[in-house]
């Protein structure tokens, strides 16, 4: 059968559809969740767990309690995580423990080692490591021996990783901390959403800045805060940003450093954003704008910017007399009576704050304070401070402090005591030392040096010095004997007034032992910004006493803490700078361990002016 013969018996075709033809295939059904890790129940039980978030379905029926321990989960992505987060841990522990050995004093060295002999538990031996790195007797790395290493390479290399680990062990530390008080971002500031660093920075701010700078109530601020509850009045996005700049100094989060590595960098974001809502204030006079302005001059002033901080800080002063906070000038007078005692209150304590401020940073230039009085009494209500309580944050994390009564009200008023002291002897020093003999000078000094003494005398039983006495009770007794050397000041390079030497050393080891007491119940990692001129004024003076073996193991000591001061406020680096001049003008002979921390500070950046 030919070709064309078996072509005729076959059917003719119907016509395809058009286009591709789809090819058949196979759909899966997705298959039953696994769970990754079951609850502890079911895992006794040897049962199967429906896992997901608790209850499981087999607790449900059985009506028991359902746990999900994520620690058991073993999917390789968290468990890769949790390993990851455990090494740095224990990364951050072991450079801590080196630290500590390498710095510690004999007694503290003994008690790590014994603690690592008696197989303690590791957050013990935790604990006593991070009260040792940051305590009174730490010591910078130019204080250790120089030893030639054997191998150099591999030294630098470790030197070089440090910054690092540091930056893992705060992260680490971040997670374990607790904030005292709970404030949210939003709407206070654009710099940064994250609610846990903003309650870092206030907790720090009236931990560490408060109590020794009062300038407004710190439980109506703190409610309007947690309220998220803006007001002219009270609380402000311009003042929440100066405080935030403010307490930065005192944070070792990364997330406050503007300049990744470089610490002088910290809060200045905060700042900038302070300087851009004052801005816009055009000069309105408001309590929280005066509160504000204040807080940037201070912020200026640890930055080591004197000059900028005054002419910030006269700001402040204008718009203060411009609200009528001051017995002068009198073109204005706010309607007192018409105001609730909460805005008296607040008035009162702003003003209080700006005039002793003001006053103090005068005497630091050595010029009048020019501002009268202010109008009201400091904390005339008796309820003001009450319920307010103090804790050393963030070593209250690590330690356990008892809470204790912040004692504002007795504070403000002792200091405002004081300040009217301190505003005659600026009086004395800066006017009337150029119409008098030096004869009639020192009489009059004697007069306000009882004063002084009086005023110490008779300080409230409250106020005295315990076995944990709180940094603002503290601080009275050194602001006092601060003052004590400045107006014997003058009589220093006179020989017929010897007595005038002889009652600065004298305050120059009360403020040491001072000090000395606040390092070794806080540590020096968080020690007060208001410490600083103090400690510096006691270093010079002791300068000149060397030969007593006393003296110069308490200069050692303030060197130290001056050290810790310049890593946090670069004030403290630019009166270690203005150590040096006096120590190569006199050729005095340091003692060799106060050299070697003097020359490590020297060979850092240097501030700017």
């Amino acid at each position: 059968m030919t070709s064309k013969d078996h072509n005729k018996h076959l059917p003719t075709l119907a016509p395809g559809p058009g286009g591709v033809i789809p090819s058949k295939s196979k759909r899966l059904l997705p298959g039953p969740k696994k769970s990754s890790v079951a609850c502890l129940q079911c895992k006794q039980a040897k049962r199967k767990c429906s896992g997901g978030t608790a209850p499981c379905i087999a607790c449900e029926s059985a009506h028991v309690e359902c746990v999900f321990d994520e620690s058991l989960d073993r999917r390789r992505k968290v468990s890769a995580k949790r390993t990851k987060d455990e090494l740095e841990h224990y990364r951050g522990l072991l450079y801590s423990l080196l630290e500590s050995l390498r710095s510690s004093e004999t007694g503290k060295f003994n008690e790590v080692v014994s603690l690592i002999r008696s197989n303690s538990p590791l957050d013990r031996i935790a604990s006593i490591i991070s009260a040792t790195t940051i305590g009174f007797g730490e010591k910078s790395p130019a204080e250790s021996p120089r030893t030639t290493s054997p191998d150099p390479p591999r030294q630098s290399s470790l030197l070089e990783a440090q910054p690092a680990d540091y930056g893992s062990r705060v992260s680490l530390e971040k997670l374990c901390d607790i904030p005292l008080f709970q404030i949210r971002a939003k709407p206070w500031t654009s710099v940064t959403e994250d609610d846990h660093l903003v309650s870092h920075l206030v907790s720090l701010y009236f931990t560490w800045v408060h109590p020794f700078l009062l300038l407004f109530d710190q439980k109506i601020v703190l409610d309007r805060m947690a309220a998220g509850s803006s007001s002219p009045e009270v609380c402000t996005r311009f003042l929440v940003n100066s405080i935030l700049a403010v307490a930065s100094a005192y944070s070792d989060y990364t997330e406050v450093l503007t300049i990744p590595g470089d610490i002088n960098s910290r809060g200045r974001l905060f700042y900038m954003e302070a300087e851009k809502l004052w801005r816009s204030e055009e000069g309105r006079a408001t309590l929280p704008n005066i509160q504000g302005v204040a807080l940037m001059a201070h912020f200026l002033k640890c930055q080591g910017k004197s000059r900028p901080a005054w002419l910030m800080l006269k700001q402040g002063v204008q718009l203060a007399q411009d609200f009528g906070l001051f017995q002068s000038p009198k073109a204005f007078r706010p309607p007192w009576k018409e105001m609730s005692e909460d805005i008296q209150h607040v008035s009162a304590v702003t003003a209080w704050g700006v005039f002793i401020l003001n006053l103090q940073v005068s005497m630091e230039l050595q010029t009048i304070a020019n501002l009268a009085l202010p109008i009201l009494k400091p904390f005339e209500r008796e309820s003001a401070d009450r319920d307010i309580w103090w804790t050393p944050y963030p070593r209250s994390n690590q330690v356990d402090y008892a809470k204790k009564p912040a004692l504002f009200g007795y504070i403000m008023t002792e200091i405002a005591k004081l300040t009217e002291v301190i505003v005659d002897i600026q009086g004395l020093l800066f006017d009337k030392a150029f119409y008098i003999s030096i004869d009639g000078l020192w009489t009059m000094a004697n007069e306000l040096h009882h004063r002084l003494q009086l005023w110490l005398k008779s300080l409230s039983d409250v106020l005295n010095i315990d076995d944990q006495p709180l940094p603002q009770v503290i601080f009275l007794r050194i602001k006092c004997h601060q003052t004590i050397m400045s107006l014997f000041a003058p009589f220093s390079y006179h020989a017929n007034f010897r007595q005038a030497g002889r009652i600065q050393l004298q305050s120059a080891r009360e403020i040491a032992q001072y000090i000395l007491i606040q390092c070794q119940c806080y540590g020096l990692k968080q020690s007060p910004s208001h410490f600083i001129e103090a400690t510096n004024s006691s270093i010079l003076v002791l300068l000149w006493n060397l030969d007593d073996d006393g003296c110069r193991d308490t200069f050692v000591q303030l060197c130290r803490v001056m050290v810790a001061f310049s890593k946090r406020f670069k004030s403290a680096k630019v009166m270690i700078d203005g150590i040096h001049p006096i120590i190569e003008n006199s050729q005095i002979v340091l003692p060799p361990e106060a050299l070697g921390i003097l020359d490590y500070v020297e060979s850092g950046e240097s501030p700017e002016p």
